[in-house]
C-alpha cells in the first residue's frame, strides 16, 4: 500500500542516488589527501565544498527515504540557534548562488535567537536553493521575525508554488519546494508563497513557536 504522502517512488529514488553518491563523497577525500597528486589550493577549496554539498545531498535523501516517518519527537532533536543553521545552508549554496549571479543579503539574523530542530536543516537548504535557482543575476534578501524565516527580492512564480509531488511536470525551483514542504512537515513548520512587487513570489518559512 501506498502512503500518499510518501510515494513508493521516492525510496526508489532515494536508493539509486546513494551509489553515485558515496562514490563522489569517496573519491573526493581521496583527491584531498592527495592519491592523485597534489592539488592547487583554490582546486582544494573547490572541492572541499563539492564533497560537503555531497554529503548534505545525502543527508537530504535519507530525509527523502524517511519522509511521512516521524517517529523521532520535538524532544529527542537537537535545537540549533536559526542564525547558525542559516549561515550553514548559506555556505552550501555559495557556490550555486556565485554561479548564478545571484548575490544573498541578510537582515535581523546575527540578533535572532530563534532555536529551531537539527532536522529544520534539510527544508531550509531546498527552499532557498529554490529561490537561487529562480532567481539568476538577482539580490535576494533572508530575514528572520520571531518564528519565521522570510526569502524576499526572489523571481520565483506562481507556477513554483508546488504543494505535492504528484501531478504535472514542474520547474526545478518548484520540485525543491515540494520536497522542502514535506521536510518541514517533520518539524512542524509550514512553507508558504508570499506575493511581491512585480507579481513576483517570496518564501515564508514559519517555525513552530517554543516554549
Amino acid at each position: 500500500m501506498i502512503d500518499p504522502d510518501r510515494p513508493e517512488w521516492l525510496a526508489v529514488l532515494a536508493h539509486e542516488m546513494r551509489t553515485p553518491l558515496a562514490s563522489i563523497i569517496g573519491y573526493g577525500e581521496l583527491m584531498e589527501d592527495g592519491l592523485f597528486g597534489e592539488i592547487d589550493p583554490k582546486a582544494m577549496d573547490a572541492l572541499k565544498r563539492i564533497r560537503f554539498a555531497a554529503m548534505h545531498l545525502n543527508t537530504l535523501v535519507d530525509g527523502i527515504d524517511r519522509l511521512g516517518d516521524a517517529h523521532q519527537v520535538a524532544d529527542e532533536r537537537l535545537l540549533i540557534p536559526l542564525r547558525e543553521m542559516v549561515e550553514e545552508a548559506y555556505d552550501l549554496l555559495r557556490l550555486d548562488a556565485d554561479g548564478r549571479g545571484v548575490a544573498i543579503e541578510f537582515a535581523n539574523v546575527d540578533a535572532n535567537v530563534l532555536t529551531v530542530r537539527d532536522d529544520a536543516m534539510r527544508a531550509i537548504v531546498l527552499a532557498l536553493s529554490a529561490a537561487v535557482k529562480a532567481s539568476p543575476n538577482q539580490a535576494l534578501r533572508i530575514d528572520v521575525s520571531d518564528n519565521a524565516l522570510i526569502v524576499s527580492h526572489t523571481r520565483l512564480t506562481d507556477a513554483d508554488d508546488v504543494t505535492s509531488l504528484e501531478g504535472p511536470r514542474m520547474s526545478g525551483a518548484g520540485l525543491r519546494i515540494a520536497l522542502a514542504r514535506q521536510a518541514f512537515r517533520l518539524v512542524g513548520g509550514t512553507i508558504e508563497m508570499v506575493p511581491e512587487p512585480g507579481g513576483a513570489r517570496g518564501l515564508k518559512l514559519t517555525f513552530p513557536a517554543r516554549p
